[in-house]
């Protein structure tokens, strides 16, 4: 039997604790919204005004401006999130620093 992958998402469900995603190919996803800072300090009605992209694999909160894609939540390895406003970790941080973060 092949089973196809399709991450398009198809259900979003968002509480201050978590970001559950179920897939066009059934698989149910979910993380703790502290992974995203922008969204961990959201309020809950901010949190609910989301916005899928064209192909829905990816969702907008256009009042914290965060966008995440469905490949955060089927990475293979750790991310690294930075707090907002933060696009690179400063430069005096050694790799292990930003590992423990």
């Amino acid at each position: 039997m092949v089973v196809e992958m399709d991450p398009t998402i198809v259900a979003l469900t968002v509480t201050p604790e978590r970001i559950a995603l179920t897939l066009k190919d059934g698989r149910q996803i979910s993380a703790p919204t502290r992974w995203f800072p922008r969204l961990a300090a959201a309020t809950p009605e901010q949190l609910q005004n989301f916005a899928f992209d064209d192909d829905r694999r990816a969702v907008h909160w256009p009042d914290v401006d965060e966008d995440i894609d469905v490949s955060a939540f089927l990475a293979k390895t750790s991310i690294v999130v930075f707090p907002p406003g933060n696009i690179f970790p400063p430069p005096s941080l050694t790799n292990e620093e930003v590992q423990s973060r």
